[in-house]
């Protein structure tokens, strides 16, 4: 409470303390007067809580280790681009797209199918999804697609935290920006992270363990994003935590 009244309502602390003096004296009478309850049976959903919050704490924290560990992976896409574009040998028709949460970096999908397989499609689309934090968004507000050269795209679809993302659709909705796709006839390429707990500085081993037992068992991206599974490409990368 005290943080909104601060940061969103812009209240001086003069206003903003003696409410947030009102509002924990409430909170500890209720507390003191529940505490005793803790030591009969009260302490059991403290601790289901406390797993609770140590799982969601832990899934938090390895995105954000996982997201690092991807960067240190990859190339600046300009580089990319620039320097391993022109060595491969040859471009088959159609479009491909690459799942990506990191602008301006090259999805670990992309250079690993450029560097193993030789070959690239026609198009390159590196594809991101972002959450708005409105309950919807407008279909005219949904795409937004930039070229940035030798055939490569970048769209970024938007939805509200109410949406369901459905990329079909969205792809659909390239087509008024100027990008033709057409969800039958395109490839997407997926990465698939097979991770491994490390003593590298960020969280405990421990933890990491649990992490990657609960990534191994997470929805795919491509089921969430109701991408069509007879169109899914997935390379494997090999990520230390």
């Amino acid at each position: 409470t005290y943080i909104v009244m601060r940061k969103r309502w812009n209240w001086s602390p003069l206003v903003a303390v003696p409410f947030l003096v009102i509002f924990l004296t409430i909170d500890m009478a209720f507390f003191g007067a529940n505490a005793l309850k803790i030591f009969d049976g009260g302490f059991v959903p403290l601790v289901i809580a406390a797993f609770i919050f140590s799982l969601m704490t832990t899934w938090k924290k390895g995105r954000l280790i996982l997201s690092e560990r991807l960067r240190e992976l990859s190339l600046p896409l300009e580089k990319f681009i620039d320097e391993f574009v022109p060595q491969v040998p040859r471009r088959t028709p159609g479009s491909a797209i690459f799942m990506t949460a990191n602008f301006g970096l090259t999805p670990q999908a992309l250079l690993q199918n450029a560097t193993h397989n030789q070959v690239l499609h026609e198009n390159i689309v590196l594809f991101t999804i972002a959450t708005k934090p409105i309950p919807h968004v407008p279909d005219s507000e949904r795409v937004k697609v930039s070229a940035i050269k030798d055939s490569f795209f970048t769209v970024v679809v938007h939805y509200g935290f109410m949406d369901t993302p459905h990329v079909p659709d969205a792809l659909q909705l390239c087509n008024n920006h100027g990008l033709r796709i057409e969800p039958d006839k395109t490839i997407f390429f997926v990465g698939r992270e097979t991770l491994i707990a490390t003593h590298r500085p960020g969280m405990a081993i421990w933890r990491e363990h649990i992490f990657t037992f609960m990534s191994r068992n997470a929805q795919r991206a491509t089921d969430y994003f109701q991408i069509p599974s007879n169109r899914v490409v997935e390379i494997g990368t090999v990520v230390e935590l």
